[in-house]
């Protein structure tokens, strides 16, 4: 590689020195110049300008080796729907960690807001909608993109596209529909995800179902509230209700878990192995039984081994389950649910990381700049 590809070109003198430099190398004429009292004094001023260039990005970062930090799912990341109060027509899809301060930012209470809903007679908005539940930032944010280009993500098959051209499908029923379609994908069918509608009507909507979608209904979990008219603010209070009600839970749950823990030693139902979060220093993926009245806990693979057998593990539409059986209430739980708590409990309990929910969002939200604007 030569010095120019590998540290970028310098000025035109010390450029000059290092093709001479090469020159010389290449005929093998480098010993007889090195002999050159003057010849060495400019290699070894050449040798510090290269020690002292900066190298590019791809190269330092080669060079550098962090220590790999521990998966841990984030406690909420969303994916909504904004609804113009003063346009109903009007429509907004965006992703966040924080539903509440991303509205208060799109209804102009908070800074940065995303700039398309700054336009001019569509605020205040309403969160009319909230598909949550996703396992990271990533798969919200491939969400958001699959639901804003629904023409042509790849996650919805041609056949079934109830939207078929960039400036189509700009009522509620189809922004309805697109989301069943994508529910019903294979890649985001897996994460469990579930629905919370803020309206009456977009509930109705969704269940009316009138582009006949099929399937996904079986596992979907969908919740509705009421919405408390507001013309100032939207419907802020509902979504601050149920952020409340979401962190209150997972609060509750990891409680559940801490508490569980504390006891010392646990025997896994499956592999007979002990589990010890406390006088151990590894700190395995396990699961425990999330429902109220049960402390099943075992290993997460064991888990994983007794759902899915062998031969299905070859087949990729089998690969990752969707519903589990406790094996000591015998209740169902949903696999992406367990296996996304399992990171919380590794993380937070075992090895104390600090809680993603409250460490100022991981600067600040990161900010959505690529949201789609629709009329």
């Amino acid at each position: 590689m030569s010095a120019a590809r590998e540290f970028g070109k310098p000025d035109c003198k010390i450029w000059t020195k290092i093709k001479r430099v090469e020159r010389c190398i290449r005929s093998n004429d480098y010993e007889i110049e090195s002999k050159n009292p003057q010849f060495r004094t400019t290699q070894l001023k050449l040798s510090r300008k290269i020690q002292n260039m900066k190298l590019p990005r791809s190269q330092s970062m080669r060079s550098k080796t962090k220590p790999e930090k521990p998966h841990i799912a984030p406690k909420f990341y969303g994916v909504y729907l904004l609804r113009s109060i003063p346009k109903p027509g009007t429509f907004y899809i965006g992703s966040t960690p924080d539903p509440v301060r991303r509205l208060r930012q799109h209804n102009g209470e908070l800074t940065s807001g995303a700039y398309r809903t700054k336009r001019k007679g569509c605020r205040p908005w309403d969160m009319i909608m909230l598909v949550h539940g996703f396992p990271n930032k990533i798969a919200a944010l491939q969400f958001e993109h699959a639901w804003q280009h629904c023409y042509q993500t790849r996650h919805i098959d041609v056949s079934k596209r109830i939207t078929t051209t960039k400036t189509g499908g700009r009522s509620l029923a189809h922004k309805v529909g697109n989301v069943r379609l994508l529910l019903n994908a294979p890649f985001f069918k897996a994460m469990a995800l579930k629905i919370m509608c803020f309206d009456e009507v977009v509930y109705n909507t969704y269940v009316e179902n009138k582009f006949r979608v099929q399937g996904g209904d079986d596992s979907l979990f969908i919740e509705y509230v009421k919405m408390i008219p507001n013309k100032d603010d939207g419907n802020l209070k509902d979504v601050e209700d149920f952020k409340e009600k979401y962190t209150t839970r997972n609060k509750a749950l990891m409680e559940k878990f801490s508490k569980t823990l504390q006891h010392g030693e646990h025997e896994c139902p499956y592999c007979d192995e002990m589990i010890d979060y406390i006088n151990s220093d590894e700190f395995p993926y396990i699961s425990i039984c999330y429902h109220n009245d049960c402390e099943n806990i075992c290993h997460l693979m064991c888990l994983y081994k007794q759902t899915v057998d062998p031969p299905s593990r070859t087949n990729e539409k089998q690969l990752i389950p969707q519903k589990v059986k406790c094996q000591k209430c015998s209740r169902v739980l949903l696999w992406a649910e367990v296996a996304k708590i399992s990171t919380w409990i590794r993380g937070e309990i075992g090895l104390h990381e600090p809680d993603i929910m409250n460490s100022q969002q991981t600067t600040d939200m990161m900010i959505e700049e690529e949201d789609n604007f629709e009329d």
